[in-house]
């Protein structure tokens, strides 16, 4: 396994400084919205049962549902034998609609089954893990992403499909005429090897925004 393929591990200091170097909005954004903390994150499986949940919904409405959903589980802890316990009649009663709670089950038969897991996941390219999580039900480019950045800790992912990551370069990056793909792709380039920290300095960016 070599360190493209295994979980990546990176200088959170050496990120911003090489991203602060490359692009002067990028470092003025980094100075205002100031470092984050590397956490140790959650299982893979929570991961993706939480992103189904929330795919099509508001913050508030999906965090309603996994409330709901948590209660039912012991420890009020996500994993693939304390949902597949659930009958999808309870899945519904919480929120969930009868695609999320089906997408939701044979997630939870993948991962108890060992068909797919978090450590073989990480044993891929990003390419690989990628077309690997969108051969589930319910799993799309985006999860995937979120999965790659947020589990598996990988560098450089750009959620080029993600409406903050573009509304973000939109208020801050002079982009007249149509903001396309391929030109919020090339905008990114500058930030390689590490545009999934410049992701998060530019959701976070958002939050730093005036009413």
């Amino acid at each position: 396994m070599n360190d493209r393929t295994a979980r990546q591990t990176y200088s959170l200091p050496e990120a911003m400084a090489h991203l602060s170097s490359a692009d002067p909005i990028m470092k003025q954004m980094i100075a205002t919205v100031g470092p984050y903390e590397r956490r140790r994150p959650p299982s893979g499986f929570a991961i993706l049962a939480r992103a189904i949940v929330n795919q099509q919904l508001s913050g508030k409405a999906a965090a309603t549902i996994l409330g709901r959903l948590t209660t039912h589980l012991p420890g009020r802890r996500l994993t693939p034998p304390a949902l597949l316990a659930l009958s999808p009649d309870t899945l519904t009663g919480c929120g969930l609609s009868r695609n999320k709670a089906r997408f939701m089950h044979a997630l939870a038969e993948e991962f108890a089954s060992g068909k797919i897991s978090t450590r073989s996941l990480a044993s891929l390219s990003d390419d690989g893990a990628r077309e690997r999580l969108c051969r589930l039900l319910g799993i799309g480019p985006w999860t995937a992403e979120m999965f790659l950045m947020f589990c598996l800790d990988r560098p450089d992912i750009f959620p080029v499909g993600d409406a903050g990551i573009r509304r973000a370069i939109i208020e801050s990056y002079p982009m007249r005429g149509e903001v396309t793909t391929d030109r919020l792709i090339k905008v990114s380039l500058r930030w390689r090897p590490y545009r999934s920290v410049a992701s998060r300095f530019l959701w976070r960016s958002l939050d730093q925004a005036p009413a």
